[in-house]
């Protein structure tokens, strides 16, 4: 299924791109929000099969950023149904939680932390990664781990 998390992750890289200017001034800038949005789209799903989306995601997002750097933390909850091309596989349900962190210290030293963890019918799928991007623009992945019961697919 896709996620929406992305266009959210990436407005807060690039607001961390500006953690330089605003590390040399004293002036502290938070913002929030919450929302709700609905879609229908067509995709395939998790074990590959064509199908209609349905999806209700609920996010919010908090971010702060001063002298100390810039960080941001997104909560999402995500539900949804998928109607496959297939009627012989039916209508599964789908429900999915993740947290994303992202801190820029005044150092440009950049952390990432994301965990995802839901469930599409019987599939169950946990996902956990944290990357670090140094001072210098060396990047390095501290963890990925990526945990999906494919067996569960219908074959």
């Amino acid at each position: 299924m896709p996620r929406p998390r992305f266009a959210l992750l990436i407005c807060a890289i690039a607001c961390a791109a500006a953690v330089p200017a605003v590390a040399s001034a004293t002036v502290t800038h938070d913002g929030s929000r919450t929302f709700r949005q609905t879609t229908t789209v067509h995709d395939l799903n998790i074990c590959g099969l064509p199908g209609t989306f349905d999806t209700v995601t609920t996010a919010e997002w908090h971010a702060t950023g001063g002298s100390d750097g810039y960080h941001f933390q997104l909560s999402e909850v995500t539900r949804w149904t998928v109607t496959f091309d297939d009627p012989s596989l039916g209508v599964w349900s789908g429900r999915g939680t993740e947290t994303d962190a992202f801190t820029a210290s005044a150092g440009d030293v950049v952390t990432l932390h994301m965990i995802f963890n839901g469930s599409e019918g019987p599939v169950r799928i946990h996902e956990q990664q944290q990357v670090v991007v140094a001072a210098d623009g060396t990047l390095r992945i501290d963890l990925e781990r990526v945990t999906t019961d494919y067996g569960a697919c219908p074959s």
